[in-house]
């Protein structure tokens, strides 16, 4: 996941599987993206180790939740196209041909690959250029601003659907963070400056991403995961609700919601300070330069006066929503 302009070398050179650890889980030579295979997961321990920790149990999507169906991503690589594809379903978009939902065609306007996953940079510029929408890539995001984002915008959806006025803009965010992490990895690559430059100079890093049975997410850069955010959670009778449905402290300081592509089925949710810590990915030179990195797309009034007066002739609802009935932990 990075900019155009980085291009590493040697790729035509064959490489022996034990050297994949030293590649990098997203180095080009390894063709391994969001969900690490086994066959990738060295150095590891003799012991077969536990999962990472799990939060048991579910509870309903909270009211206010946007109803944005994300699909099951078919491979380890296409989390972000299935993302993108359900923005896009939802939105009916683009206006003159919201039928184009194959997830190929998809992955090829957003250059996707087995290597490198998809770019933020790309997902804007296929929003633009293809949906005729507004985005951009916001870098050092908060848990505050990812809520004035997410919060509130079901309702006005809600509203848009009954026939409401067009007032504001619409604005949904998707968050690449580590998420699935391989059970049997114990340590993980860093590469400051990118694969070739930390090699050059010396500066790559091994460190532990698990001590006993606790992930360490701020040490793990090799699990880069896109979700679309739908709701932030952080006080009031809905977390009340939450925290007695699951039990424990883990979720008292709120939860962030997620349409997931690798639980096609239901929701996904992240207690807000584990988020935080697993709210970080590298670009395609393996640089970990997202922190905290969300790509927010911007339907300006403009086309939402489109996407109705489309929706009016076709005889067909504003948005395609679609309910889901459970939220479920992000390992």
């Amino acid at each position: 996941m990075s900019t155009a302009s980085c291009k590493p070398v040697g790729l035509k050179m064959r490489m022996h599987i034990r050297n994949l650890h030293d590649a990098g889980l997203h180095h080009p030579l390894a063709g391994i993206r969001c969900h690490p295979q086994r066959i990738a997961s060295k150095p590891r321990s003799r012991q077969r180790r536990s999962a990472a920790p799990f939060l048991p149990g579910w509870f309903p999507p909270p009211p206010g939740t946007l109803a944005l169906g994300v699909g099951r991503q078919p491979n380890g690589y296409t989390c972000g196209t299935e993302t993108f594809l359900g923005i896009c379903e939802f939105l009916r978009l683009p206006v003159d041909d919201p039928d184009d939902d194959d997830l190929a065609s998809y992955g090829a306007k957003l250059k996707t690959s087995a290597r490198y996953g998809t770019d933020p940079q790309d997902i804007v510029e296929t929003a633009i250029g293809f949906l005729r929408i507004e985005a951009r890539v916001a870098n050092g995001c908060t848990i505050d601003q990812l809520a004035r984002i997410t919060n509130g915008t079901q309702a006005y959806v809600d509203r848009l659907l009954d026939g409401g006025p067009i007032t504001d803009p619409l604005e949904i965010a998707m968050v690449t963070y580590q998420a699935y992490l391989d059970r049997e990895r114990v340590r993980g690559w860093m590469y400051p400056g990118g694969f070739h430059h930390a090699r050059r100079t010396g500066t790559a890093r091994l460190r532990k991403v698990r001590d006993s049975n606790r992930v360490l997410w701020e040490h793990d850069w090799t699990d880069g995961h896109w979700s679309a955010v739908l709701r932030v959670v952080q006080d009031g009778d809905e977390l009340a609700d939450i925290q007695h449905r699951l039990g424990g402290s883990r979720v008292r300081k709120g939860v962030v919601i997620l349409g997931d592509p690798s639980n096609g089925e239901g929701l996904s949710f992240v207690p807000i300070p584990e988020f935080v810590r697993r709210w970080h990915d590298t670009d395609r030179c393996d640089d970990p330069r997202f922190r905290q990195t969300a790509v927010v797309l911007h339907v300006p009034k403009q086309m939402l006066r489109r996407m109705r007066a489309t929706s009016r002739r076709l005889g067909v609802p504003m948005f395609a929503t679609v309910r889901r009935n459970a939220v479920l932990y992000v390992p």
